[in-house]
C-alpha cells in the first residue's frame, strides 16, 4: 500500500475558511484577537542586522500570549535576534506547515507542533532533533519536563519538540449551577452520569442567562477530539489493525450517536462550526454549563480579565465507561525545521519560550492562574501555582491514569501505551476531515446519528482506499 499523502483539498479549504471567518475575539475584555500576524518570506536579516526567525503558530490564548511577551521581553534581552510570527488557526496551520515542509519551501524556521507531527515528520527528516541541544542547555533543564510531554514529543528516544503547554482532557462544569441545583458531580463520571446531567442543565438559568448543556468541538475534523477518547472508553475502535474503518461496529456506533445526539440536544448555537476556541467563548462567557475538552482551558476560565466564569467552575476527571479513564494527551510545542539555516539562533528561542522562567514571567506579570500548564514537573512543586490552579490536581491525574503501564485507554493500531486522538500515520488528517464531515452535517441539520455514522463509515472507507491505506 502507498504511504503517500493525498489531500482532501476541497473539503480542506472549506474548514479552512470557515475557521478564517471565525478566529477573532474568543473572550472578554482585554483578550487577544487571534488574527494571523504576516511572518511567511520573511528575510534573514532585518536592515538594522538582526537575525529574524520565522515562525507558524497556532492561534490559542496561551500560545498568542507568548507573541506578546515575545516582543516586549525576549527581543529586548537578545536584540540580535527578531522573532516573527504566522499565526492560524488549528485547521489551517496544519495544511499551510504540512505543505511548507513537505515540499522543503522553507518558509519558517519553526513550528508550533503537537505528538501526531513529531512522530510522523521526524520519520520523514523534516525535523531537527532538540536532545543534543537541550541537554546542553544547562539554563533549559531537560530533566525538568513533564515526563509524559517529553515521551510523546520524543521519537526514538530523541527529543523533537519543547512543550509550549500539554495537556489532557478534563469535564469543566458551573459549579455554582450545578449547586443551586442540588447536583453532585463525581470526581470520576462515567458518560451516562455526563450525558444525563447536560440534559438536566440545559436551559437552566443563572446570572441572568439561560445556558445550554454544553459547549463541545463539532466542526470536521476537530470533533474527533472529544469523540475518539469517548470511542475507546466505550470499548470501540474507529479502525480496525489491518485499517478498515469499523464505525458501525458495536460499541462504536453507540459512542458515535451518543455524542452526536449530545450536541444536538444540548450542545452551544453554531456548534457545527465550533472548534475548541468557539468552545472556549461560551464557556468563558457563561453562555454553557459543561465542557469537556483540554485541561489548559483551565488557564484562560480562572483568568478574570478573560473570563466572565472565574471562580465559579468545578473540575473532574474526563467521563469513562467500559475503562477506568477517559482522557487523552496532547501537547503544543515548538519544533526547529530541518529546513532552517537559523537553527541556533531558533533554538535560543525555544529554550526561553518554554523554560520555567518563561511561566514564573507570565505569573509574575498576570497571576498563577495564567501560567501555561503540564510542561515543567517543578511548576507543580510551586505552592503558589497549585493553590491558585483550581485545575491542577486533576491534570497531574489525568496524567498519571493516560500514561499507567496498564492503562487501558490505548487507540488501536496506535502507539501503545499512547491515549491520543490521532494514528501515527501521514494519512490521519485527511482522513479524520473526510470521516468526520456527516458528522457534522447530522449535528448541523439535526438529522439522525445512526444515518450520520453510516455515511461517516462510507466516507472512512473512501478515504482509506483513496489514501492507499486500506485495500478495502
Amino acid at each position: 500500500m502507498s504511504q503517500q499523502s493525498r489531500p482532501f483539498s476541497t473539503l480542506q479549504s472549506t474548514v479552512a475558511s470557515r475557521r478564517t471567518v471565525l478566529q477573532g475575539v474568543f473572550a472578554l475584555g482585554g483578550a487577544a484577537v487571534l488574527a494571523p500576524t504576516l511572518a511567511s518570506c520573511a528575510p534573514s536579516t532585518t536592515s538594522s542586522g538582526k537575525t529574524v526567525v520565522t515562525i507558524a503558530n497556532v492561534a490559542n490564548p496561551l500560545t498568542t500570549t507568548l507573541e506578546k511577551y515575545t516582543k516586549s521581553v525576549f527581543e529586548k534581552a537578545n536584540p540580535d535576534l527578531e522573532i516573527q510570527f504566522l499565526t492560524l488557526p488549528e485547521t489551517e496551520l496544519r495544511s499551510r506547515v504540512t505543505r511548507d515542509v513537505s515540499t522543503s519551501a522553507g518558509e519558517f524556521d519553526a513550528v508550533v507542533i503537537g505528538p501526531y507531527e513529531v512522530a510522523v515528520w521526524s520519520q520523514n527528516g523534516w525535523l531537527e532533533p532538540l536532545e543534543e541541544m537541550a541537554a546542553a542547555d544547562a539554563a533549559f533543564d531537560l530533566d525538568n519536563l513533564s515526563p509524559m510531554a517529553r515521551s510523546y514529543l520524543s521519537a526514538d528516544n530523541m527529543l523533537y519538540a519543547s512543550p509550549i503547554y500539554a495537556e489532557s482532557a478534563c469535564l469543566m462544569y458551573r459549579k455554582d449551577l450545578t449547586e443551586a441545583s442540588g447536583l453532585v458531580i463525581p470526581e470520576a463520571p462515567t458518560w451516562t452520569e455526563v450525558l444525563q446531567l447536560a440534559r438536566q442543565l440545559n436551559g437552566q438559568s443563572i446570572d441572568g442567562k439561560t445556558l445550554t448543556g454544553t459547549t463541545m468541538r463539532g466542526i470536521a475534523g476537530e470533533i474527533l477530539t472529544p469523540l475518539l477518547p469517548m470511542v475507546s472508553t466505550y470499548g470501540g475502535r474507529i479502525l480496525a489493525p489491518d485499517w478498515a474503518p469499523t464505525l458501525l461496529e458495536e460499541p462504536t456506533l453507540t459512542a458515535i450517536t451518543d455524542y452526536v445526539s449530545l450536541l444536538q440536544e444540548t450542545a452551544q448555537p453554531g456548534v457545527a462550526t465550533a472548534g475548541y476556541t468557539e468552545s472556549l467563548a461560551s464557556m468563558s462567557q457563561g453562555q454553557s454549563a459543561m465542557w469537556i475538552d483540554s485541561t489548559v482551558a483551565g488557564a484562560t476560565l480562572e483568568d478574570p480579565a478573560q473570563s466572565a466564569v472565574a471562580g465559579k467552575l468545578g473540575y473532574a476527571l474526563a467521563p469513562h465507561a467500559e475503562t477506568n479513564f477517559g482522557g487523552n494527551f496532547w501537547s503544543w510545542a515548538l519544533s526547529i525545521l530541518a529546513t532552517s539555516k537559523k537553527k541556533e539562533a531558533t533554538w535560543r528561542y525555544i529554550s526561553w519560550a518554554t523554560s520555567l522562567d518563561y511561566l514564573k514571567l507570565v505569573a509574575e506579570d498576570t497571576g498563577w492562574t495564567s501560567v501555561p500548564p503540564g510542561t515543567r514537573k517543578s511548576l507543580y512543586e510551586i505552592p503558589e501555582y497549585v493553590a491558585a490552579t483550581p485545575n491542577a490536581a486533576v491534570t497531574i491525574k489525568s496524567f498519571e491514569l493516560g500514561s499507567a503501564p496498564d492503562s487501558e485507554v490505548i487507540l488501536k493500531p496506535t502507539a501503545p501505551g499512547r491515549p491520543v486522538s490521532y494514528f501515527d500515520h501521514p494519512n490521519w488528517w485527511d482522513f479524520n476531515l473526510q470521516m468526520t464531515a456527516p458528522l457534522t452535517a447530522a449535528v448541523a441539520d439535526g438529522s439522525s446519528p445512526q444515518a450520520a455514522a453510516e455515511a461517516a463509515q462510507v466516507a472512512a472507507e473512501a478515504a482509506m482506499k483513496q489514501s492507499g491505506m486500506w485495500d478495502g
